[in-house]
This record gives structure tokens, C-alpha cells and sequence, in this order.
């Protein structure tokens, strides 16, 4: 059999993997429980690895003996198969080894702490190895397309390590509570040897993911299910990524020696979880980074952390940023502004995500007052996020005077007889796309008193005028989507382009189904289904997901300062605060001139399988042209 030479590609692949792997490699390590769980780690890999190469060896005197180790009558397409295995046997060692290490470490790492499904185990593997099959692979790719050579590939690793025991397979239904017309099953694998408890905790700590000690190696990674089709994404995605990551962080010990802030802090978590934070506390304290996820569906950024996080609960606010500053006369202004809008509220005893930004303010105003530098984080919200971008988009100056100059929101409450919490509470549902009973519902769980006397037969009516009134671009835009979403049949895969130029796909998870014939059998696997009236909102969401998303990358890249988002919400030091306005106004101004074509395009494209039956969509009845770039002001609080 002839040999292939790979060192080219291997030395390739070996400086990625020791810059993008660094998961059980020492120098991460930042306490001694860590370094025993890398240790445990290695002593396991060390004795799995030659026990895989043993299999290896064998087949590669006979390649039939693969099929002694699965079940026969669910083998289908053996020569293609045959075909897979016979490419990397012929491997050189070195190659074959990668494999084998790359799969202990996805096994391991994903499947000892928790069940993972099959489809999803495989399609990691085989991102790790895919560079190993490319160049003159002419046998198989008569056969194959690059993508299931490397995923066939993986299936077999997976079966060598289920017949020596390491992991098993089995069958899984979906929820009970979906419609029997979706049920189905699908496998998933689970790790069985018994590991070391260092190994067990690192794992789980792994998890449950922390910031890091380190500035990440800027790769791209997504949220949720594992998504390959975001794989091939424009460089300016890339550099999102690396700006992002490499921003330092450190905790507020000033504001962690608030009693208050530290009771507060408190009830953010579980009562199982406080002893953690306390251990995470003493752990992270100086310069710590936020890994970042992209959400394949939108592009939207999200940042890892739980006990010490980014985005969530109001431990936020115990995060600061590392690079300290005295606050000058733009950061006292935005600091009091800040201040000012709290007056006459009772913060203190307001719930604890509220109370912990005032707290964390109130201790950036005390810093300043001490002489001491700050580096506490100014957070500025968009102003009715998802509505303003409907108004840029549409150039619609109604609704964007009613978003950013008067809160079209207090308005409507008036007319209805509702609170502006009620009706925040049914505008987001019914902006997706939701009917009469979803946005009811909405504004019924946002209020905590009986609304029998105002939510009558006609309130509905009235709720449409109303909002038809004070946010025109967001219901017309609705109504549009609303109206090709019920022509279609919704079975195709959504690809587009945001504005930003992110890739993003969105699946109507219950048709897409992933089916490969491996050694393993005819494998299936789909997520956990959703409706079709579901994904009909999914898709109008993304509209303003996508342009959230859009604006926040396009501001990354301008920035000379640090900031740290959380969707419509940017957190910066706040002597930038001057800085944030002008780039947000400016990327506005950009979205008003370039939101018609952008639309146009963006209609095409989550419509295309229908475009015999559409034709070219036209957004131009959509277009108000009454708003223009000499309208737009600061959209942010």
C-alpha cells in the first residue's frame, strides 16, 4: 500500500494544535488542582493510546477485521468505507497518532462528564483531523466529498475505542412533549473507565468555562450545537475575535469589600454554587480574558463565563477592566449621568442585577473621590435596540423618533390602559412575529395585577393601531415576513449574510437531519425539534439580531479603547464614554445608508428556495425615506 507523506501538513497542524489546544497542555494551568487534572489526564491518554494503536496495527495487516467490531446488518456502503479506512492506515505514524490522540481528547473531554450526542462527538473529531485529508486524496474523492471523508474517518476512531470499552452507544428519544409527528431517536455516547477525581473536577470546571489566565488564540467557535456550516467565515469575523479576547480584566476588590454588594452578589447563584464562587474569587483576581462565541444563527457575540462572567446575572459588575484610569471630565460627566438616573429609586433594595451596576457605580464615584484610579465599567444601553435598527433599516423617522427622542412605549401604555412594563412585555413577542394569545400572554406574565377589565375583545384591535402608530417600520417589516413565512413550507436551510458580513445559517431543526453510513451503522441525528410557527419567528428576529450583532462588530473595529458587550448594551471605561457615542452614531448613519440594499439582499436570500415561485423580492414598499443620516443622534442611554 502506498504510503502518503504528510509532514508538511503535520507540522502545519502541530503548531495550530499548540496554539489552539492548550486545554490539558501545563502552562494553562493556574492552581494545583489544575496541574493534577492535566497530569490525570495524560497518565489516562498514556495508557488509551497504545491500546488504540494495537487495533491500528492490526488492521492495517487486515483492514476487514473493522467489520468484527460492529453490528453487520446496520453497515451500509463498506467499499466507501473501506476506501476511508485504507487512506489512513497508509498514514505515517506520526499522522495515525495525531488521530488517535485527537480522539481520546473529544472523548474524554465531552463525554466523561456528560452524554454527548454521537453525530455531534463525531463532527468534532473530524474538525480536528480534516487537515490530514486534504490534497490528492483522488480514490476516495471519486467517491466522497472533502467534509465526509474526515467525518467517516472519525466514525471508525470512535468504533476502535467502543470495542476496547472506552466509550458506549446508545439509543435516545427525543422529549415527551413533542407532537408525535417529530419524535424520533438518536444516539449518544458516553465515556464508561472510571477516572480520577482531579480529572472529574478539572473536567467539570472546564464545563462550566471560566475566563482564562492567558489571551486566547483567536479561533472561531459557536454557541450550542455544534454548526458546521458557519465554518468559512470573512476576516473581519477573525479580528472581532482577537480584539475581544484580548481585552484584560480584573476583579473589583474595592467593590467586593461592599457588604452590600457582596449580599447581593450572593443571590445571583444556587446555594450549592456560593462555595465555588468563593474559590473562583481567589483564583481570578488580575488580568483574566473573556473567550467569545459566535451565535450561528444571527451572529450574535457571546462571552464564556459563569462564576465569573461577562454577560449574566449581575456578577458582571464584579468584573472591571484591568487597564485603571483617573477619571477625567468626560468620566465624572457619564458617571453622574449615570448616578442621576437612579435618583429617587430604591436601589438597594431593587433586584440584585439592578442594585449591583448602581453599587458598582456608586464605588467607581468613591474611587474617584479617594484619588484612586478606576477601571469600573460604564454600561450604555441602545435605545429600543430592536426597533431603532428597523427604523435605520427602513429609514423610517416615526419610529425612530419614537425610539431614541420620545419612548413610543409610554404611549402606547397610556392608550391601552397598561404599565410600561406590560407592554415591553407583549411588544417583544409581537415584534418576532407572535399572534393575539403569544403577546397576550406576554403582557399578562409582566404584570402582577388583574387585567380582566382592560384585555377584552377589542383590545386586541386596539393593540395593532397602537403599535402600528408609534413603531410603523417594525410592523410593517413583521407583516412582510409574516406574509412569504406562511407561503412557504419552511422546509429549507436559512443561509445568509448579516450586515456585518458574518455567515450565519438558521435550521428548521426538525427537518435538517445529519444521516452518514459508517462503520457505525446508518447514524441520524437531529436537535431538539422546534415548530415551523417557531422557526417562522426565528426568522423575523433575526432581522434585528442580526443588525444588533452587526453594529456591535462594526464598533469593535473602531474602537481605540476597550469595551465588552453584552448584545445592545456596551461597557466601556467611562472616560470613553464620549468615544462610544460618536462610533455608535456613526455605524447608525452607515445602517441609513446602506439598510435598502442590504434588505433587498437579505430577503433574497432567506427566501431563495422559493425564488421560481417569488421572483426577485422588492423590500421598496418597506422603504419610508423620511429618516436621513443628517437625522441621526446618539441612539444609546
Amino acid at each position: 500500500m502506498k504510503t502518503t507523506t504528510l509532514n508538511d501538513v503535520l507540522t502545519t497542524i502541530k503548531d495550530q494544535v499548540a496554539a489552539t489546544e492548550p486545554l490539558f497542555e501545563s502552562e494553562e494551568a493556574t492552581s494545583k488542582k489544575d496541574l493534577r487534572g492535566e497530569q490525570a489526564y495524560e497518565e489516562l491518554r498514556s495508557r488509551l493510546n497504545p491500546r488504540m494503536w494495537d487495533v491500528v496495527n492490526l488492521l492495517r495487516k487486515d483492514p476487514e477485521g473493522i467489520w468484527t467490531m460492529c453490528d453487520k446488518d446496520k453497515v451500509e456502503n463498506i467499499t466507501i468505507n473501506k476506501l476511508t479506512l485504507a487512506q489512513w492506515l497508509s498514514f505515517e505514524d506520526e499522522a495515525v497518532n495525531y488521530m488517535i490522540n485527537s480522539t481520546i481528547k473529544v472523548l474524554v473531554r465531552e463525554t466523561v462528564m456528560h452524554e454527548q450526542a454521537l453525530t455531534a462527538t463525531l463532527a468534532m473529531i473530524a474538525k480536528r483531523i480534516e487537515d490530514l485529508f486534504k490534497g490528492k486524496l483522488l480514490p476516495i474523492k471519486q467517491k466522497l466529498e472533502q467534509g465526509d471523508i474526515e467525518f467517516k474517518a472519525a466514525a471508525q476512531l470512535v468504533l476502535i475505542a467502543k470495542f476496547l470499552g472506552f466509550c458506549k452507544i446508545k439509543r435516545r428519544d427525543t422529549s415527551s412533549n413533542l407532537h408525535v409527528a417529530y419524535k424520533h431517536s438518536y444516539d449518544i455516547l458516553h465515556f464508561v473507565l472510571d477516572v480520577n477525581e482531579d480529572l472529574q473536577k478539572y473536567l467539570l470546571k472546564r464545563k462550566n468555562v471560566e475566563p482564562v489566565t492567558y489571551v486566547p488564540f483567536t479561533k472561531l467557535e459557536f454557541s450550542g450545537s455544534f454548526n458546521k456550516f458557519n465554518d468559512v467565515q470573512p476576516p473581519q469575523v477573525s479580528k472581532v475575535v482577537s480584539k475581544l479576547q484580548s481585552v484584560p480584566f480584573k476583579l473589583n476588590s474595592h467593590a467586593l469589600q461592599n457588604k452590600l454588594f457582596k449580599q447581593k452578589l450572593v443571590t445571583t447563584l444556587p446555594m450549592s454554587e456560593i462555595p465555588k464562587l468563593g474559590d473562583a474569587l481567589q483564583q481570578f483576581t488580575n488580568n483574566y480574558h473573556f473567550p467569545v462565541t459566535f451565535g450561528p444563527d444571527n451572529g450574535r457575540i457571546y462571552s464564556k463565563g459563569y462564576l465569573i462572567p461577562a454577560q449574566q446575572g449581575g456578577r458582571n459588575w464584579m468584573t472591571q477592566f484591568a487597564n485603571e484610569r483617573h477619571l477625567d471630565e468626560v468620566g465624572l460627566r457619564h458617571l453622574q449621568a449615570k448616578l442621576d438616573s437612579y435618583a429617587g429609586k430604591d436601589m438597594l433594595n431593587a433586584p440584585a442585577k439592578k442594585s449591583l451596576e448602581y453599587i458598582n457605580y456608586l464605588d467607581a464615584m468613591d474611587k474617584h473621590q479617594q484619588g484612586l484610579p478606576v477601571g469600573n465599567m460604564l454600561g450604555l444601553d441602545g435605545m429600543l435596540m430592536g426597533m431603532q435598527t428597523h427604523a435605520l433599516l427602513l429609514r423610517d423617522k416615526v419610529q425612530y423618533n419614537y425610539c431614541v427622542h420620545d419612548d413610543g412605549r409610554n404611549h402606547m401604555a397610556a392608550a391601552l390602559g397598561l404599565t410600561k412594563e406590560e407592554v415591553k412585555g407583549g411588544i417583544s413577542p409581537y415584534s418576532y412575529g407572535a399572534g393575539q394569545n403569544t403577546t397576550i400572554a406576554g403582557i399578562l406574565k409582566a404584570s402582577d395585577r388583574d387585567l380582566t377589565s382592560i384585555i377584552t375583545k377589542d383590545f386586541w384591535s386596539q393593540w395593532e393601531s397602537e403599535f402600528q402608530h408609534y413603531f410603523p417600520a417594525t410592523y410593517k417589516l413583521r407583516q412582510f415576513m409574516k406574509g412569504y413565512v406562511k407561503a412557504t413550507t419552511l422546509g429549507h436551510r436559512v443561509d445568509y449574510t448579516t450586515w456585518f458580513g458574518f455567515n450565519a445559517t438558521i435550521t428548521p431543526l426538525e427537518t435538517i437531519t445529519t444521516t452518514h453510513n459508517t462503520v457505525l451503522g446508518k447514524r441520524e441525528y437531529i436537535r431538539e425539534d422546534i415548530k415551523l410557527n417557531e422557526f417562522g419567528a426565528k426568522l423575523i428576529a433575526a432581522v434585528g439580531h442580526e443588525l444588533d450583532s452587526s453594529i456591535l462588530c462594526k464598533l469593535i473595529l473602531m474602537a481605540d479603547y476597550d469595551i465588552k458587550p453584552v448584545h445592545d448594551e456596551y461597557c466601556v471605561h467611562p472616560n470613553d464614554g464620549d468615544k462610544l457615542v460618536r462610533d455608535f452614531t456613526d455605524v447608525a448613519k452607515q445602517l441609513v445608508a446602506e439598510g435598502p440594499e442590504h434588505l433587498h439582499v437579505l430577503m433574497n436570500q432567506m427566501f431563495a428556495p422559493y425564488a421560481a415561485t417569488y421572483g426577485t423580492i422588492s423590500v421598496a414598499p418597506l422603504i419610508a425615506n423620511t429618516l436621513t443620516v443628517d437625522d441621526v443622534v446618539c441612539g444609546i442611554n
